[in-house]
């Protein structure tokens, strides 16, 4: 969930509890590396996403290496049905410079996306 925005999106809208324990249980099955984040650093991202209705998210990034290290990916959570026990994102993903030539756009038309999506809830 930490290498991409949606993932970010979705952890900052868990309990500090469950965030923690996630980072936690990556870190104890090395899917994390605490030395390349630390668990205060993990927290200060997920504080920074909290406040954040759009993620705009780099590959070169990345905590762990990745084969697209000339993209990026703006992304934001929509709205779910009341009694839906999972939330769930949308994202545009591509070019570094494509993205970050046309990110105001690009978030303007996510969070259209999620207005229109909330006014069919």
């Amino acid at each position: 969930m930490i290498q991409n925005g949606i993932g970010w999106l979705m952890l900052s809208r868990a309990s500090l509890a469950e965030a923690r324990n996630l980072y936690r249980c990556s870190v104890k099955t090395q899917l994390i590396e605490p030395n390349s984040l630390p668990e205060s650093e993990f927290l200060a991202t997920i504080k920074e996403h909290r406040e954040r209705e759009v993620s705009v998210l780099h590959a070169k990034d990345l905590l762990m290496g990745t084969a697209h290290w000339n993209a990026s990916m703006v992304s934001a959570l929509i709205p779910v049905p009341e009694g839906h026990r999972r939330l769930l994102g949308v994202g545009v993903h591509g070019p570094t410079s494509r993205i970050t030539d046309k990110a105001e756009m690009i978030c303007s038309r996510l969070l259209d996306l999620v207005e229109e999506v909330r006014a069919q809830s």
